[in-house]
């Protein structure tokens, strides 16, 4: 094959440089390459993400087909494992790097890549741990491997082996090439001048029970499209969560700070926040009291019984005939005592508690995690733990927390929900804390059109919106009403293992493709002229944002070095990312 140049095309709005054949060459393209499926929700800015990397794809002769699905569809197709390659995004659920490690293990509901599932269960690995003191290399399949060496990480008390184990696990993750980080998340909104105090935190949670509207209108804000669900327990996604914590409490909350600059951790239906008591087994003990005016939407009172039930509830999934909720956050009860037991014996209606969660009286709540973790308080603001009236009754589908009729235990109680139009919640009187709610009622339009939503803004039928384009940000970046913040989160292409365009590759050819295919995104491109809104190009997985016992970010030891030089090639040096990728791909497919 001639050797290539790169030639510089900026000025197509496509990739900044571009590896064709040689002048005059009249060849096309990787034509025994097959073409590459990808899929993405409705959005103008996953439209256009999608559509550089299609048109630099088509540079190097790589044909990618486009399509496009409502929130709610695309996000069961690719659960489902339904798909090729994905627009994908995740945002931390606590502080701690192992929230964006442990959602890929066999048997995770977040697990979209499908690691260690269908063909790719036999697949295997190998990771070498030797380094770590009291560590051995692990090989065999993903389950094997990555699981168990998920379960290492949340085992290990001594901080610096375990930051060092996440490390690893990272490093085997991204070995799969199923992930192409494309940048770190920022938040950025427009919110009226005349509305204040509404809170943000780096989950991607907005906050309004504590909002001034001074506007003369109605709390109107428009985060996203209809929510798969509400119930907190069945919820994945950002959105579904903001309306959670407004509707249902848990033991604890984020709450303002002093000084109003941000958000902390205060107790919530829980009187305080306790020390837990080590056991000779390594086992924490927390003893909770649950408020004495701690009361459902319905006025009935919340027990430690219900919190019992509930965090089962969420945790529990289906074992032989008996149905569970299978959960995608299920797993997040994996620090509790007693979670390992959940396949041994049946869910709704046992005689005994799964987790080692026991209601002592009805104020007194104990639970046993494995060991002590430095963000349990972070779980337990968390939505999945939050408490729900007669939880195991409220069957697995989710529907019940659509209702008017839903007996919530938040700030907030629903007033009307309809599908593809709103969801309007009112203000809990017999919640404990509601003298200090802020407003009666906030209306969330359901919306993921940003052209239809900042018209809406403009004209404030909407006060606040949490989606915009380029184009908003670059009119709007000097005013009071932009805002914009850092988020603990990674977009990402997301790769089917099991995808037919994998066939005929052995495994480590086919990580190898996936790794070339990443290689040819240009991530500089894409957050300085196709997004605009503040990001960076992402090196690895886990996002920025996090610390590092070590020293520095998470991020500035990522890499298989561990020196932070990361998976994604230099974004600064495209050209030389190129030309890995192209010999990559001249090895397994023959550019006609």
């Amino acid at each position: 094959m001639k050797k290539t140049q790169v030639l510089t095309l900026s000025m197509l709005g496509l990739a900044s440089v571009v590896a064709l054949g040689s002048c005059g060459s009249s060849k096309t393209g990787y034509a025994d390459m097959p073409s590459i499926d990808y899929i993405f929700n409705t959005n103008s800015g996953h439209q256009a993400i999608a559509e550089n990397i299609q048109a630099t794809y088509k540079n190097y002769g790589i044909k990618m087909n486009l399509s496009q699905d409502t929130w709610n569809n695309f996000l069961t197709t690719r659960k489902q494992g339904n798909y090729t390659a994905a627009r994908n995004g995740w945002l931390a659920d606590y502080n701690d790097p192992i929230s964006f490690l442990d959602m890929w293990i066999t048997d995770s509901g977040n697990n979209d890549c499908q690691l260690g599932r269908g063909d790719a269960a036999n697949y295997t690995y190998e990771i070498d741990l030797s380094s770590i003191d009291g560590y051995e290399k692990l090989s065999g399949t993903w389950a094997q491997t990555y699981d168990v060496l998920i379960g290492y990480i949340k085992a290990e008390s001594n901080t610096t082996k375990r930051y060092k184990l996440m490390h690893k696990a990272e490093t085997l993750l991204m070995s799969t090439g199923v992930i192409s980080p494309i940048y770190n998340y920022v938040d950025n909104w427009l919110q009226n001048s005349n509305l204040t105090d509404v809170y943000a935190s780096p989950l991607g949670y907005k906050y309004f029970q504590w909002a001034e509207n001074n506007t003369g209108k109605d709390l109107t804000a428009c985060l996203a499209s209809t929510p798969t669900y509400v119930d907190p327990a069945l919820n994945s996604a950002v959105d579904g969560a903001s309306y959670a914590v407004h509707l249902f409490g848990g033991l604890v909350r984020y709450v303002p700070t002093a000084d109003g600059t941000g958000l902390e951790l205060a107790p919530d239906l829980a009187t305080s926040l306790p020390e837990p008591v080590i056991g000779t087994d390594g086992k924490a003990t927390y003893t909770f009291t649950i408020r004495s005016d701690a009361k459902f939407s319905d006025g009935t009172a919340i027990t430690a019984q219900d919190f019992v039930d509930s965090w089962n509830r969420a945790a529990s999934y289906s074992v032989g005939n008996v149905t569970g909720l299978d959960a995608d956050y299920g797993y997040m009860f994996e620090v509790i005592d007693g979670y390992d037991s959940l396949s041994e014996t049946s869910a709704a209606g046992a005689e005994r508690s799964f987790l080692n969660v026991t209601a002592t009286s009805d104020d007194t709540l104990q639970v046993v995690t494995t060991m002590e973790y430095p963000y349990f308080y972070e779980l337990c603001a968390f939505p999945a733990y939050t408490v729900l009236k007669d939880a195991w009754n409220l069957g697995t589908d989710g529907a019940w927390a659509i209702k008017s009729s839903a007996v919530t235990s938040g700030a907030y109680k629903i007033k009307s929900f309809t599908k593809d139009t709103s969801l309007v919640i009112e203000q809990n009187t017999n919640y404990w804390d509601s003298a200090n709610v802020k407003n009666a009622t906030v209306t969330f339009p359901f919306n993921d059109d940003d052209s239809s939503m900042l018209g809406s803004y403009m004209n404030q039928s909407y006060l606040l919106i949490d989606s915009m384009s380029k184009e908003t940000v670059a009119t709007y970046k000097t005013s009071d009403e932009y805002h914009v913040m850092g988020q603990l989160g990674t977009y990402y292409v997301s790769w089917n293992i099991n995808a037919d365009m994998f066939d005929g590759l052995t495994q480590a050819e086919a990580e190898e493709v996936r790794y070339a295919l990443s290689l040819l995104i240009d991530r500089k491109y894409i957050t300085e002229s196709v997004t605009g809104l503040g990001e960076t190009p992402s090196t690895g997985f886990v996002g920025a944002g996090l610390s590092d016992p070590a020293g520095g970010e998470f991020v500035d030891h990522n890499g298989a070095a561990e020196d932070g030089s990361g998976w994604t090639g230099n974004a600064e040096d495209y050209a030389s990312n190129v030309v890995t990728a192209r010999t990559i791909l001249d090895k397994y497919y023959k550019y006609y």
